[in-house]
């Protein structure tokens, strides 16, 4: 029983870990996207000149 509890918490502790890095990965994405996105209005800029 004790090492039923025991791996439940482990599992739920494991989860919680893959959501945080998962979290962090899809911020990473967005800001790079949102970085691409303002380079690219820099050099519509820069041509533009």
């Amino acid at each position: 029983m004790f090492n039923n509890l025991k791996l439940e918490k482990q599992s739920k502790d494991i989860n919680a870990d893959l959501r945080n890095i998962l979290r962090d990965k899809y911020l990473e994405k967005y800001k790079i996207e949102q970085d691409i996105k303002l380079l690219k209005a820099n050099i519509s800029a820069w041509e533009n000149m």
